[in-house]
């Protein structure tokens, strides 16, 4: 019976210690390369899909804003013009407020009442809030959320009131929340100055600003020569995982990621009789 042996010669290649130690280095420092770059990748891809959430819920919020905005109707009574107003937050910090805007707007049958359409005309009421909520941890946190009024209790309530709802007034459960998450301070953060205390608030963060005919902020009680000629909206939206780091969001001059401005205006009908 033939047996082989495998003799190994003299001199043949083979690895040593110390190459084995430099080859696990550095197979190590690749690796270490990789992840921080997989690392990396999985992070934009994180920001990125909250990015995207954001814009495409504030996207949404500002086509249904400026819907109801664009059938806006401003008739000459004085009492019907639309109005803004802000109150003490009952969930926000100290200081901060919640902003309201009302008006009545021309709505599509579908969102008429089924004994009001055609009897009381297509003109409903809306309003619109930025309010501070707190999360299930205590958080404050703000967001958009709307009132709506079908056309046959906006001709018995308001229509027949000869006046418009008190903003603020309305029950909480009648409000729907529009999902947005926006930043708790001035919306200048998102363009990467930094917020401002909350005593400044109220001048730079008005989010519902009515202009008159010059295009200056109205204030003061309404008459023919002072109407509201435009509507400015702004806001700033914001992911949770931001909102919830308040270092961030407090620290000055700080870009704030994830976070995107929005603001629009729009021109308002003249009033009747108005000059």
């Amino acid at each position: 019976m033939n047996m082989t042996r495998s003799i190994k010669r003299p001199g043949a290649p083979a690895f040593t210690l110390l190459e084995l130690l430099v080859s696990m280095t550095v197979m190590a420092i690749v690796l270490t390369v990789m992840f921080a770059a997989l690392s990396t990748s999985m992070s934009l891809w994180r920001n990125t899909d909250s990015k995207i959430a954001s814009d495409r819920e504030a996207r949404a919020v500002e086509f249904l804003l400026a819907r109801d905005l664009a059938n806006i109707v401003v008739p000459a009574q004085t009492n019907f013009w639309p109005k803004t107003t802000n109150v003490s937050s009952a969930d926000g910090p100290s200081g901060a407020r919640d902003y309201y805007l009302g008006f009545l707007t021309a709505a599509a049958a579908d969102m008429q009442s089924a004994s009001g359409a055609g009897a009381v005309g297509d003109v409903c009421y809306a309003e619109y809030a930025v309010v501070f909520v707190k999360d299930a941890d205590g958080n404050a946190r703000r967001e958009v959320r709307r009132f709506f009024m079908n056309s046959g209790d906006t001709f018995t309530s308001v229509i027949k009131g000869n006046t418009l709802p008190q903003l603020a007034k309305q029950a909480a459960t009648a409000y729907q929340s529009l999902g947005l998450n926006l930043l708790p301070t001035n919306n200048m953060a998102a363009r990467g100055l930094g917020p401002l205390p909350n005593a400044n608030e109220a001048a730079f963060n008005t989010n519902f600003v009515l202009l008159n005919r010059n295009m200056l902020p109205l204030t003061g009680a309404y008459s023919t020569n002072n109407y509201p000629a435009a509507i400015e909206v702004n806001f700033s939206v914001a992911d949770r995982t931001t909102l919830a780091n308040t270092n961030v969001i407090n620290r000055a001059n700080y870009v704030i990621r994830n976070a995107g401005l929005y603001s629009f205006r729009l021109p308002l009908p003249k009033p009747p009789n108005a000059p």
